[in-house]
């Protein structure tokens, strides 16, 4: 007769309980995978970028209504923010009419919104101003009026009156980077100089920072926002509206498509009107068809 091996009715409970117990956990380990997938495939990363020939586009607040994430635009216009489908994104800043755009399925599949903003008019209200007692009649007041000749660096004869002054950018790169590292003399006088340490704190924090360095992208991206608007000079938005059967409305994102294209940067080396009007040829069909 085989051995067999009797487990008392009450451990055989306690068996039970912790199969029972270990089933429970892992069914709900696998309820909170799916759960978790299901979040993850309808929310995504939405990137986007704020157009305005006009004003910056760096700094305005996105934010997402239905989730209350918010993010704000770069230097570039540009954003990312958690949104899924029907999802309503709201742009506010002061200088622009603020925006709502719903997340629809071409957006969510592409992962990327374009939003062109208005600018925002302030009426003032009608003040009239006669400083020179005019009277309106362009004829009249123009022969009544003095002007006074211009006066320039260059009229002056200031030294340096015709070096072109630094854009904005420049200018708060130079102040971010000046200067020496460390200065092992400091000048007490004209003919004096101390022996001594200095060490230039200011450039150290802001290389650290990263703040050199974004003033520098800065600096880049007006060069290639430069190139960008003389290549885009070339042809009119009617003629590329018309030739390209693209709507007028639409131009201006049809543009920022092709710029943000990776081929786009090789337009600028020669300028060719010919290639530049195949490249948007070519474009405008991929374009048509999001």
């Amino acid at each position: 007769m085989r051995d067999r091996i009797i487990i008392p009715l009450g451990l055989t409970n306690t068996y039970h309980k912790i199969i029972y117990s270990l089933l429970k956990k892992f069914l709900v380990f696998i309820l909170i995978c799916i759960s978790l997938n299901t979040y993850s495939q309808n929310e995504i990363s939405l990137n986007g970028k704020v157009l305005n020939s006009e004003n910056d586009t760096s700094n305005i607040l996105v934010i997402n209504l239905n989730s209350n994430k918010t993010t704000i635009t770069d230097y570039k216009g540009k954003f990312i923010i958690e949104a899924k489908v029907n999802d309503t994104i709201q742009l506010i800043a002061f200088q622009f009419i603020s925006k709502k755009i719903i997340v629809n399925d071409s957006m969510f599949k592409q992962k990327k919104i374009i939003v062109q903003l208005k600018e925002k008019v302030i009426e003032l209200d009608e003040v009239t101003i006669l400083p020179h007692n005019l009277s309106g009649n362009l004829t009249y007041d123009s022969k009544s009026i003095k002007l006074r000749p211009k006066v320039t660096a260059s009229s002056l004869g200031l030294p340096n009156a015709d070096v072109k002054p630094l854009t904005q950018n420049k200018r708060l790169l130079a102040e971010a980077d000046s200067g020496k590292w460390i200065y092992f003399f400091q000048k007490d006088s004209i003919y004096y100089y101390r022996p001594t340490i200095i060490i230039n704190l200011h450039k150290i924090i802001n290389r650290v920072s990263g703040r050199t360095r974004n003033m520098r992208d800065r600096v880049s991206f007006d060069k290639e926002l430069k190139i960008t608007e003389e290549i885009k000079s070339i042809f009119s938005e009617q003629t590329l509206s018309v030739e390209f059967n693209i709507p007028k409305e639409e131009i201006k994102l049809f543009l920022n498509y092709c710029e943000e294209q990776s081929d786009f940067s090789r337009l600028s080396e020669n300028k060719n009107p010919f290639e530049i009007w195949e490249y948007f040829k070519k474009k405008s069909i991929a374009f048509r068809e999001l």
